[in-house]
């Protein structure tokens, strides 16, 4: 490949990918179509990064969601944008626990990439986290964040056909868009968020609503009720009238308990006065 072509296929690429590329006008055969509700598949198989092989069942159940991060690891640029964006929304929601609340599935497009490469990216990343992530050990990091190969091509067009994840071969690039999805422990598309960065509010919204309840406090629970996916904006945004129902019904509350109080105190006092009237009789 000369190296225009080089490129001129490397910024397609980072322009699909990154959203700067109009979804209407994709090259035929690239994108991603939400297929929310629906299952991915259980069955095939991946290379862990030290060489064994696992079914796509072993990350279920682990964890109420299991978030997929399709990339390639040789890409030039948009893959690493990705898988950085990925870290970073990581380091930031320190609220949520990886290994414990979610874990996260990076798998290689490319068949051609083998574990060994997978174990030095997952060594860099890692490495990276732990410097924002103090909190975290190495143990704990290993179990929460893979990095999956496949020698099979349909075994990888398997599970990216079912996420409606499409893309296509240029030479030794990928064209493709970019972007994470939310699974949940039952392997149920939950969520996409897109792009290469993805904003603290949108990455735990979308945790959250993918677990259903499994994780999180009130503070959490009220979070997700005054929150809700703008399928067009393509992130969370607040319901003004949740909250505004939220706030009255917060405030007839505290009425009622100041209500409450004042007919107590009163109560209290009522006594009294019977009660200094029965001495004086």
């Amino acid at each position: 490949m000369g190296l225009y072509r080089k490129f001129t296929v490397g910024w397609l690429a980072l322009l699909i990918g990154a959203g700067l590329w109009g979804a209407d006008s994709l090259p035929e055969g690239i994108g991603i179509e939400e297929k929310l509700g629906q299952g991915i598949p259980v069955g095939p198989e991946f290379y862990l990064e030290n060489g064994q092989v696992v079914a796509l069942e072993a990350f279920l159940k682990r964890t109420p969601v299991v978030i997929i991060a399709p990339v390639y690891y040789t890409c030039p640029n948009l893959c690493n944008f990705v898988l950085n964006g990925l870290m970073r929304a990581i380091a930031r929601e320190k609220s949520l626990r990886p290994g414990r609340d979610y874990i996260v599935v990076s798998f290689s497009i490319n068949p051609l990439e083998s574990y060994t490469l997978a174990q030095a990216k997952k060594d860099n990343y890692l490495s990276k986290l732990h410097e924002e992530r103090r909190d975290l050990t190495r143990e704990e990091m290993e179990k929460a964040w893979f990095f999956l190969t496949a020698d099979r091509e349909e075994n990888i067009q398997s599970l990216t056909n079912a996420l409606g994840f499409y893309y296509r071969r240029e030479g030794i690039e990928y064209l493709h868009q970019a972007g994470i999805i939310f699974v949940s422990s039952e392997g149920v598309i939950s969520r996409y968020l897109y792009g290469i960065d993805f904003p603290p509010n949108d990455f735990k919204m979308a945790i959250l609503e993918t677990a259903q309840g499994k994780l999180g406090g009130l503070s959490e629970r009220l979070a997700m009720y005054c929150f809700s996916y703008d399928p067009v904006k393509k992130k969370y945004s607040l319901v003004a009238w949740r909250v505004m129902r939220l706030a009255a019904g917060g405030g007839a509350l505290i009425f009622l308990v100041i209500l409450g109080f004042l007919w107590y105190k009163e109560s209290q006092k009522k006594k009294k006065r019977n009660k200094g009237m029965e001495q004086l009789t």
